[in-house]
């Protein structure tokens, strides 16, 4: 047997940490709304949960997999969407919609949500106005309870969900002018499933006073028929991140999103960076030749450990 002497241990101790420390840095990530971040912004819960339901749950990292989904049984969500889509990028979104795809467009205010709903050929769109209810809220009135919700399968086992920071869903009326969706002379192809209480006020005109401001309901998640298929918007991406999964029916709601699909992806194709280890490892599942390669290789070190094992006993 060989003699392992403390300077050896302690060596060998400081490099399997090095190496457990470059796999956490290289399989995680701190980017905010990020799969892979398992901190209080990120939206790790939202793999586990579709996992949980047996469907096969994906990350991409550019457009092409909208073109090679199957529609009918296939959910794609995009969370906290950049406004960088492309023509291109915008052209596959819309065929994967109108084939039949479910499209869930998660708002970050100010982000990219509209651009991507205005390419697919749909009517709703987010406010980008920060939604606050000044009677049923959480920890602050920029943390409003949606009280109001419709039965639908998207909303199962949902009562309340908590927003924070979130914006409401509007549209443009005959003369142009953005008004709530679910009004009167609203879209007739969108249905309002979530609504804030009649408690809430937007601050319409930007001049940070709520006083003169009206009290009433906000649509915050909505589902539109566009060609064959649907577009989900939900007007608050908060809703997906880990901190907010214990608030109100929030992951109920995630759950009811999810359910129902054999494959899910989480568009990421315009975010930061993805973590290293996952991106090889997704470039490995999309390149026979690198699978092929990479279990030649495996086979050869094993072979190699073997050799290597024999010699040492004998």
């Amino acid at each position: 047997m060989t003699d392992w002497s403390w300077p050896r241990v302690v060596l060998s101790m400081l490099i399997l940490a090095v190496l457990l420390t470059l796999v956490i840095a290289g399989s995680t990530t701190t980017e905010a709304f990020g799969t892979y971040n398992p901190g209080w912004e990120g939206s790790t819960t939202i793999r586990e949960l579709g996992a949980s339901t047996g469907a096969s749950v994906e990350v991409i990292t550019e457009t092409t997999p909208y073109t090679q989904a199957q529609p009918g049984s296939t959910v794609i969500i995009a969370i906290a969407p950049s406004d960088q889509y492309d023509d291109q990028d915008l052209a596959r979104i819309r065929s994967f919609v109108r084939a039949g795809g479910m499209l869930v467009v998660a708002e970050d205010v100010g982000g990219g949500g509209n651009r991507i709903l205005s390419g697919v050929g749909a009517e709703t769109r987010f406010d980008d106005k920060i939604v606050r209810d000044l009677r049923f809220h959480g920890p602050t009135a920029e943390m409003p309870l949606a009280t109001e919700v419709s039965p639908d399968p998207l909303t199962r086992n949902v009562e309340t969900v908590m927003l924070n920071n979130g914006t409401t869903l509007v549209t443009e009326n005959e003369t142009g002018s953005l008004i709530p969706l679910g009004s009167s002379n609203a879209t007739r192809d969108a249905s309002v499933l979530i609504s804030t209480s009649s408690y809430s006020v937007v601050d319409s005109d930007g001049d940070g006073d709520l006083d003169d401001e009206r009290l009433q309901s906000y649509p915050v998640m909505a589902v539109e028929t566009v060609g064959n298929g649907r577009v989900v918007a939900v007007s608050d991406a908060s809703l997906f991140i880990n901190s907010m999964q214990d608030e109100a029916s929030n992951q109920a709601l995630v759950s009811a999103i999810l359910t129902g699909h054999e494959r899910i992806l989480l568009d990421y194709s315009h975010a930061e960076e993805q973590p290293p280890i996952w991106m090889a490892l997704q470039w490995l599942r999309q390149t026979p030749e690198a699978v092929a390669l990479s279990s030649l290789l495996g086979l050869l070190a094993l072979e190699l450990l073997v050799r290597r094992t024999r010699r040492s006993v004998t």
